[in-house]
């Protein structure tokens, strides 16, 4: 199983060194509020306060996690998790785990049990599983377990919870993949696909030689060898039928059905206007690789000697030579040149003014890049604030918010928002 799924979602890798604001009189280092809450350091040790100052957890932590909007965060000691109620000023979990994830209100406990915050209970899935961890839609967990089939090899097959910790579907199946709509895309050991209603536990629409995931109503199913569409949740046909329509896991296609497909050997952008209707308003193109769509309507076409950017809606096109590698955001783009330099690309098709060592995606306004070494803030006009200094970040995705993960040089490693607000820190232990 990949990192990615086990792990809170990382995206980058950055850097920090931010300075805190002063909350309180003596030794005390408050940092920016979340929540009604506001997390402090005292002798390299971190608490917990209210907005009137009044210290609900003394400072014992060398870690606590962004605070979620019921009061609840993660905190460790000695590297190992527990959880806390802000709230009710009670620990939920002591310092005893070595993983605690969250999704909602359950909390994922060393891959094997699950905690229900709200009820304060544990849910019984002990050794029914090899792993539980999150999946795209916070109202399900994925499962798995190892299991030997007929030729004597180990495979792993995935299955469902929901969040009471019910067995929507047993740990049978190669690859599920769920919707924000509930609707699951099910491959079963003979490689057929099929849609899952995970809410009703039924089976739905007809049988598919491919289907993806719905994003934003949408879906691209595969009648037959040569034959695609889009459906919408209905199971209605949304598109003509085409040779093919881009798929791949960089594809987004937007709430107006915008997607990208080909007749004979070029390629086309097309968006939806109504059941078996479609019009095209970028192309023919022809590609070396199948095109796709990267952010918020933006095509990217790769052409023999440069990728071509288009964004119809903004009746903006720019060709870029050399690309190396492409990273694709919802806000920004980044890619890496021959040169193994890495530029950034906004939503207009405009391209930041310098090349850098590395970067990272934007959260609001700001970015990271790396350079001579050191990381450093970037806004969107391409400043870079070298005051602020870091030797590492990441950003990372929690209670569906994005942060900057960053360590500095003194071995902290400080929680950033998008507006470069410590919200929270972590003191390495043993540095």
């Amino acid at each position: 199983m990949s990192s990615e799924l086990r792990m809170f979602f990382v995206l980058g890798v950055f850097a920090l060194a931010l300075p805190v604001c002063v909350l309180s009189s003596g030794t005390d280092r408050g940092f920016s509020p979340q929540n009604g809450f506001v997390v402090f350091e005292r002798d390299q040790l971190l608490g917990i306060k209210d907005i009137d100052n009044n210290i609900i957890f003394e400072p014992i932590y060398e870690e606590i996690m962004p605070i979620d909007g019921n009061g609840l965060c993660i905190v460790a000691i000695d590297e190992k998790k527990g959880l806390l109620d802000l709230t009710r000023s009670q620990v939920l979990l002591p310092c005893e785990y070595y993983s605690i994830e969250q999704t909602g209100n359950i909390f994922i406990i060393d891959y094997s049990d699950l905690y229900e915050a709200t009820s304060a209970e544990f849910l019984d899935i002990q050794d029914q599983f090899d792993e539980v961890f999150p999946s795209d839609n916070p109202d399900y967990l994925l499962t798995y377990r190892t299991n030997t089939i007929a030729d004597g090899l180990e495979y792993e097959f995935y299955g469902v919870l929901d969040k009471a910790g019910s067995v929507v579907l047993h740990c049978e199946y190669p690859s599920i993949s769920i919707s924000d709509n509930g609707i699951a895309v099910i491959i079963d050991r003979n490689q057929q696909y099929e849609y899952y209603d995970l809410q009703h536990g039924i089976k739905v629409f007809d049988d598919f030689s491919f289907c993806s995931v719905f994003h934003d109503g949408y879906a691209i199913v595969r009648i037959d060898r040569d034959k695609y569409c889009l459906i919408d949740e209905a199971g209605c046909r949304a598109t003509p039928y085409y040779p093919e329509i881009a798929v791949d896991d960089r594809t987004l296609w937007t709430s107006n059905g915008t997607f990208l497909y080909r007749i004979d050997s070029m390629w086309y952008a097309g968006i939806t206007i109504g059941v078996d209707e479609a019009k095209c308003i970028a192309g023919p193109f022809q590609c070396i690789e199948k095109p796709f769509l990267a952010g918020n309507e933006i095509f990217v076409f790769p052409q023999q000697n440069d990728w071509l950017f288009v964004a119809p809606a903004r009746n903006a096109e720019r060709r870029i030579e050399s690309i190396q590698r492409f990273y694709s955001y919802d806000d920004c783009f980044i890619y890496k040149d021959g040169e193994e330099k890495k530029h950034y690309i906004f939503p207009d098709l405009s391209q930041s003014k310098g090349s850098y060592e590395d970067a990272v995606p934007f959260i609001g306004n700001h970015g990271f890049v790396k350079a001579n070494g050191a990381w450093h803030p970037i806004d969107r006009e391409g400043k870079i604030n070298e005051s602020i200094s870091y030797t590492s970040v990441e950003v990372l995705m929690y209670h569906n918010s994005l942060f900057f993960r960053c360590k500095d040089s003194d071995h902290h490693i400080d929680y950033l928002d998008g507006e470069l607000r410590c919200i929270s820190r972590c003191v390495l232990s043993g540095q």
